[in-house]
């Protein structure tokens, strides 16, 4: 697969994972520049909770993701300065890496990450993110 189909699946196995009280709203254009989408939670009834309950997500996907420290670990790159474009928006943006071969979701939030925050302000050029294995999320109400 190449870069974008890669997207693309991501992007379809995250929606469908996504529970039924939460509202997805995608916001890529097609040459995928910014951020991938909005969620907005509901109450039981139904109803959209409104401002609070409203963050960003960023998904990337992999087709063969690295596992480090005995696959205990999902190692991610990201440039730098996309983390610094996260960090300006005034909602909370959660990155989210979906690894498509198993279908495995991971997700970190980054807006009140004062670590990330740390790194972000040196003049690195990529960060490695760890998301932990057992933090992988199935939302879905149907597994």
């Amino acid at each position: 697969m190449n870069a974008g189909e890669i997207g693309i699946e991501a992007g379809r196995i995250f929606e469908y994972n996504l529970p039924s009280h939460w509202i997805f709203r995608s916001q890529e254009d097609q040459n995928d520049f910014g951020i991938d989408g909005e969620i907005e939670l509901k109450d039981g009834s139904g109803k959209a909770l409104g401002k609070e309950s409203v963050f960003k997500v960023q998904i990337k996907g992999e087709e063969n993701s690295t596992f480090i420290h005995d696959n205990s670990l999902l190692s991610f790159t990201l440039k730098t300065e996309r983390l610094r474009y996260y960090f300006e928006f005034k909602v909370p943006v959660i990155l989210v890496v979906v690894e498509i071969t198993s279908e495995k979701i991971f997700w970190l939030p980054i807006t009140n990450n004062a670590i990330l925050r740390k790194k972000a302000s040196n003049l690195i050029r990529m960060i490695q993110f760890k998301f932990i294995s057992q933090l992988k999320i199935h939302w879905s109400e149907k597994t």
